[in-house]
């Protein structure tokens, strides 16, 4: 197996990203913009890759294989979407694991 798909296998990821309060209404518009986002980032480079988004509710738990692909992304969710509070934090070395809870602030909803 590629190191990528080992990384799934094994239940492995590098980039967290875990979206709350998102409004319902964005709720379509926002699954797009992750599935496409991802899937040209692992057009460009295949062990860049979307593991799962896991819903409940308001609250979605996004997995990806790269930490620079969560990164990228958050920050293109909140380019998109505007009023959202991004606090990302690193874990320690010598694990490369980024999580990010990224916000929809009420005014959005």
């Amino acid at each position: 197996l590629c190191p990528a798909c080992q990384m799934i296998k094994n239940k492995q990821y590098e980039g967290r990203i875990i979206l709350i309060n998102i409004p319902e209404k964005y709720s379509d518009e926002l699954e797009h913009l992750i599935v496409g986002f991802c899937q040209r980032a692992t057009d460009r480079d295949p062990m860049d890759r979307l593991i799962e988004i896991k819903k409940s509710g308001t609250e979605w738990t996004i997995t990806m294989t790269e930490n620079q692909l969560a990164n990228k992304l958050a920050k293109k969710i909140k380019d998109r979407f505007n009023k959202l509070h991004l606090n990302t934090k690193f874990s320690k070395e010598p694990s490369d694991v980024v999580e990010i809870i990224a916000e929809f602030l009420k005014s959005n909803i």
